[in-house]
Order: structure tokens, then C-alpha cells, then sequence
């Protein structure tokens, strides 16, 4: 048998008839298999556009900043943010307008310092 795993995808019920060496080549296979999927980062899982409301935790993953420059933004007002009690949301329509607005620099910082005339 020259791939024991390819041959057991079909039948995993095969598995008895390996020999013991075949058994823990496999096992081997497989464990490295498990590592690698656990090495790597699980995918984001956005809402869908069913009304769902991002957390400000998953708000700052998609703008790739920490979570306190989340807050701060919808603290100053600069994300537009459900508030919820204590808890804080964010539309996805409304994070997606905010990255489409801010995607060429026009409304950053600088050129509102710029625009005032002070640096």
C-alpha cells in the first residue's frame, strides 16, 4: 500500500488491517496534520448582512489597530457606533462606509491640521 491515509479516506474501518509500522507512520501523518491546521490563525468570521452588529474587538481586527484606537474613535465620535448599556456595536455597512471613506487619506488627520493651517 503506498499511501496508507489516501487508502483509508474510502474505509476508515481498513485501519485494523496495517501493520503496526504502517499504523504509526499514519498516526505520525495525521498528528502533523493536527498541528499545522492548530498553527495557524482561524479565520475571521464576519457577520453577514443580517443586521448582525460587529463587537468593537472585531471592529478593530478589520481596521488592523488595537482595540483602544477603536474606542477611542467611537469615543470621539469618529465611528459611528451602536451603544447598547455599556456595550458597544458597530454596523458593518457602517464600518465598511468608514474604511471607504478614510481609504485615500482625504479625511485624516493631516489635512484637517493642514486645512486650519496649524501643523
Amino acid at each position: 500500500m503506498s499511501d496508507p491515509l489516501e487508502a483509508l479516506l474510502p474505509d476508515p474501518a481498513q485501519l485494523a488491517a496495517l501493520s503496526p509500522a504502517d499504523q504509526r507512520r499514519l498516526l505520525l501523518r495525521v498528528a502533523a496534520l493536527l498541528a499545522a491546521l492548530g498553527a495557524r490563525e482561524p479565520e475571521p468570521q464576519w457577520p453577514a448582512a443580517d443586521g448582525t452588529l460587529l463587537t468593537m474587538p472585531q471592529v478593530a481586527q478589520r481596521l488592523g489597530v488595537p482595540e483602544s484606537e477603536a474606542y477611542a474613535l467611537a469615543r470621539q465620535g469618529r465611528l459611528p457606533v451602536v451603544r447598547i448599556g455599556k456595550y458597544v456595536r458597530m454596523r458593518p455597512a457602517d464600518l465598511d462606509a468608514f474604511v471607504e471613506a478614510h481609504q485615500d487619506g482625504k479625511s485624516g488627520p493631516r489635512r484637517r491640521l493642514a486645512a486650519t493651517g496649524r501643523r
